[in-house]
């Protein structure tokens, strides 16, 4: 299972919001998709599912693609291309941060941006540890603290969190002139032109950080939305990472079960087994190179992380 998020022309061009190391150019993309549709036979997660659950055929050399978040640019531009290649994939969505409904973007991309455009020289977390912003390498700590802080915090009281370390930072309102996120219009789109929609929680938190409550309330609420707004079963899931480790445990596993998924994709690196469990799913994070890909599928295929 491939794990993508983002592409977009210019990607160093997004490091201060979605951040380039997540984000793959049209080109590359384009190249990637050529290379799966040439040397292997591309999946969707209701494959994966019935292979796990009762034993269905898969044909040689599956790959499956996934994209996390709900970019906009899954739909204007990773869509067309996987259409010219006939290769499906699931994306899995933040309903709170789709454009027009909740947020409507994604809190990560607000802290990343305030970090990048503050003129403050220091910054404390909510530890009262203290950060020199002038100075490149504790900035980056300092944004890593706050993304802490936030990822551990679900609802309004995340968005409190955001909004007072932008307040803190002395930075302007976010810009939302870019439409960063998918639309429920764009969503269906992505549907009905044969595309899964699985479930991202509602605000993206670190699941195994937050009370088991608020975790179930983000798993069943994000998928009833999407089923309501999609009028179709969501059984597919993928777990946040925003940062801190680990980011899901068999208690997060266990509440996943209980809202109804079927399957559960992690961050955790590796190919997908006849007897996994199919809540705990492990992906193989994409290099940036079609020229590297290749080689990082075979590897993965058998058995080596990289």
């Amino acid at each position: 299972i491939l794990r993508y998020h983002s592409v977009r022309s210019n990607p160093a061009s997004y490091e201060d919001t979605i951040g380039a190391s997540i984000i793959h150019s049209p080109d590359e993309f384009y190249e990637q998709m050529k290379l799966v549709s040439r040397y292997y036979n591309p999946i969707t997660m209701d494959d994966v599912l019935n292979h796990l659950e009762s034993g269905t055929a898969l044909p040689a050399y599956p790959v499956a693609i996934t994209f996390d978040d709900g970019f906009m640019d899954n739909l204007d531009v990773a869509a067309p291309i996987m259409d010219e290649f006939n290769i499906p994939a699931t994306f899995y969505i933040i309903t709170d941060s789709v454009t027009g409904s909740g947020s409507g973007t994604a809190w990560f991309l607000r802290i990343r941006k305030a970090f990048a455009v503050t003129s403050k020289n220091s910054w404390t977390d909510n530890r009262g540890n203290s950060y020199s912003l002038s100075d490149s390498t504790q900035r980056l700590r300092a944004r890593g603290a706050a993304m802490a802080y936030c990822g551990c915090s679900t609802g309004g009281l995340q968005h409190e969190r955001v909004e007072e370390i932008e307040k803190a930072l002395g930075v302007p309102e976010f810009n939302t002139d870019i439409k960063f996120m998918l639309d429920w219009n764009d969503i269906k789109e992505l549907q009905e032109r044969g595309h899964i929609i699985g479930s991202h929680t509602v605000t993206h938190p670190n699941l195994a950080y937050i009370s088991e409550s608020d975790a179930l309330h983000e798993m069943e609420k994000s998928r009833h939305e999407l089923e309501v707004r999609l009028g179709a079963p969501v059984r597919h899931f993928a777990y946040p990472n925003p940062i801190l480790n680990p980011n899901w445990n068999s208690d997060t596993r266990a509440l996943l079960e209980k809202a109804g998924y079927k399957t559960a994709v992690t961050c955790d690196n590796g190919c997908v087994k006849t007897d996994d469990d199919p809540l705990a799913l492990k992906r193989m994070a994409v290099p940036q190179s079609h020229k590297d890909l290749r080689w990082y599928i075979e590897n993965t295929m058998n058995g080596n992380k990289l």
